[in-house]
């Protein structure tokens, strides 16, 4: 592709320059700040395997979520689960309850920076951008491991890619653990996982023709209005988690006095929809080991640059990665155009 090769042409010539070290004598201290950070994360690289030999990056993501919601005086045993895809001697049998689900994905979007079910993004109030209150939280459809588009037109491809990839983190990170996975049963919970992740593009997602009739999107209400569409779920444990470490805007935001309409739930029907499936016997198929292993490997796979990998491994190198931006809806990215 053109684009490609200029912007890789573009990327050789911004390396070169600043390892240039009478540019950086004489630039301003921001460009010198930046060119430390560069030098810093390219000595990294340079011995990088060494660096993330044992998976603790990791494994510091998977206890972080797993330490639940915290707050004084309460009780988070309803927000703390296991990981039954890695430590194969738990399992998760219960559904998470609204302050549960709350949590899981109100803590990976906004501390993480891992979107799942529901991705919540700041973005213009395209109505009235230039009006007092020009920007909105949007609460959005799933984001899934790979674009929409995969599944939707090659999905045997995309199958196939999924299944390899998952098995492979898992069973690297496992590795590097001193862990030995179970096979048979850690096959069944990516069977499963992917299977998910297809419902959460097919089921639960609009079509991109469909969604470029925007008016149809532009639901926007109060924290009141989003308990009236969605009760199964505690939005004063999501957007609190999900606006991340930003206490003055939550405060702001969940203030009672507040008339301006804050939220934009953008496809309401697939939201009531997915949260509906949450119970036992559902339709889908779906498990609450499934939603929880499915929460835990999204952190996983969001860190899986933190692992010890080869030069031969296409199948992680490869891979679609999540690129969260200051305002918008994340998107994917192939590697090399981060």
């Amino acid at each position: 592709m053109s684009f490609d090769i200029s912007d890789n042409d573009n990327f050789l010539k911004m390396a070169q320059q600043m390892s240039d070290t009478t540019y950086y004598n004489n630039a301003p201290r921001s460009v010198q700040r930046t060119i430390d950070y560069w030098n810093a994360c390219s000595d990294a690289r340079k011995n990088w395997n060494s660096l993330v030999a044992d998976g603790s990056m990791v494994i510091n993501a998977i206890n972080r979520l797993a330490t639940g919601m915290v707050h004084p005086g309460v009780d988070n045993s309803s927000t703390t689960f296991p990981f039954p895809m890695f430590n194969q001697s738990t399992d998760v049998t219960v559904w998470p309850d609204r302050f549960g689900l709350g949590y899981l994905i109100g803590y990976l979007n906004g501390f993480e920076g891992v979107p799942t079910l529901i991705t919540t993004y700041v973005d213009t109030n395209w109505k009235d951008p230039l009006g007092k209150n020009g920007f909105a939280f949007f609460l959005d459809q799933p984001t899934t491991l790979y674009p929409n588009t995969y599944y939707r037109k090659d999905w045997n491809a995309t199958q196939s890619a999924l299944k390899s990839q998952i098995t492979d983190t898992m069973n690297l990170l496992a590795k590097v653990r001193n862990i030995t996975l179970k096979q048979d049963q850690l096959q069944k919970d990516v069977n499963d996982l992917v299977q998910f992740d297809y419902m959460l593009a097919m089921n639960f997602s609009i079509d991109d023709n469909t969604r470029r009739k925007y008016n149809r999107n532009y639901n926007p209400m109060l924290i009141d209005g989003l308990y009236a569409i969605a009760p199964q779920i505690s939005w004063h444990s999501l957007i609190p988690y999900a606006m991340g470490p930003a206490d003055d805007a939550m405060f702001y935001v969940l203030s009672g006095n507040n008339s301006y309409n804050f939220f934009i739930p953008m496809e309401i029907d697939m939201l009531k929809l997915l949260l509906n499936a949450f119970v036992d016997k559902n339709p889908y198929g779906i498990t609450p080991r499934t939603l929880i292993n499915y929460f835990y490997y999204r952190l996983v796979d969001a860190n899986s640059d933190f692992l010890p990998q080869s030069k031969d491994d296409e199948t992680l190198a490869l891979a679609p990665k999540i690129a969260i931006k200051h305002k918008g809806r994340p998107k994917h990215v192939m590697p090399g155009n981060f």
